[in-house]
């Protein structure tokens, strides 16, 4: 037996309509932040040597990600412009994708600049942020005249 459920919302989409927008270009766009300059996910960790930040960015390469540091602030950018195209007997599809992003963190003043080194693997860019050293405090000596 079926059974057949109308909806009278006006936002409501038949099980087709869903699987068809869900398969349009721009719908999932915004989760990857290539739409709308959208926000993309960002985790700072302490750890033994200083800091690790870690952010999604699907389908970036490295050379499409900046990132800059200038009076203890990190900033993370990308920017990315896709085209694929694809022809068959009667089929044509083209499709450009492009968007960025971009993040800034403030920084502890214990940074040692210097350090920071970044790597990008399956997605992931690691940030490395080590902490200066505990400069030792300097005896001076007083003369007495």
């Amino acid at each position: 037996m079926n059974t057949i459920v109308k909806c009278k919302k006006p936002t409501c989409m038949s099980p087709i309509e869903y699987l068809e927008k869900i398969f349009e270009p721009t719908y999932l766009m915004p989760l990857v932040g290539f739409k709308n300059d959208k926000m993309v996910s960002l985790d700072i960790m302490k750890n033994d040597t200083g800091y690790l930040v870690k952010m999604e960015v699907p389908g970036y390469s490295a050379e499409q990600l900046d990132i800059s540091l200038e009076n203890e602030l990190l900033t993370i950018s990308g920017k990315m412009t896709e085209e694929t195209e694809d022809k068959k007997d009667n089929y044509y599809h083209k499709e450009i994708v492009s968007g960025s992003f971009s993040r800034s963190v403030k920084l502890p003043s214990v940074a040692a600049d210097a350090e920071i080194k970044a790597a990008l693997k399956d997605g992931i860019l690691s940030i490395d942020i080590p902490t200066k050293q505990e400069e030792e405090v300097k005896k001076i000596a007083i003369n007495a005249e």
